[in-house]
């Protein structure tokens, strides 16, 4: 194992683990969501149109930040993982699960939140994982990129 697999894991561990805190925190909740954010930034008749039922601006700015995150969680796992030939499905569905293992935390420790709002989050980092490979390409180093493709087995019937 080269000492560059071993610093991503380290980063990946402490990054996983560091956004698994602060998602049990409600200090943490409390202050990259106070409610008066919306209102800041899109004036004060912003919370007359939120969904009928718990959708509203407020929770979408909160999802855009967990999107943030979990995409740094996929990217960082991503890089410290051996490759693989599907990287993108490994991503979503790693990211996914560990959104799935935090929305069972909050549930015991924390609060509960509606069964939609917790499914969006686990969605919400499905996404993050899927958007963690797309910067792998944009930000990885070009001699990675070609040896994973060349890694990638040529399907039956191409040349």
């Amino acid at each position: 194992m080269t000492r560059s697999k071993i610093t991503w894991r380290v980063v990946a561990l402490s990054v996983a683990v560091a956004f698994f805190g602060l998602a049990l925190r409600v200090d943490v909740y409390n202050a990259t969501s106070p409610p008066a954010l919306a209102r800041t930034l899109f004036g004060p008749d912003t919370w007359q149109f939120a969904h009928p039922w718990w959708l509203s601006l407020h929770i979408w700015v909160r999802k855009a930040y967990s999107v943030v995150a979990f995409a740094l969680v996929g990217y960082t796992a991503h890089r410290a993982l051996a490759q693989t030939a599907r990287p993108v499905l490994r991503a979503t569905l790693m990211v996914a699960a560990y959104s799935f293992g935090i929305e069972i935390a909050q549930r015991l420790f924390v609060a509960t939140e509606p069964v939609l709002e917790s499914a969006l989050d686990v969605a919400c980092g499905a996404l993050g994982g899927w958007l963690a490979i797309q910067a792998d390409n944009v930000l990885g180093n070009p001699a990675d990129r070609r040896r994973r493709a060349q890694a990638v087995p040529q399907r039956i019937g191409q040349s």
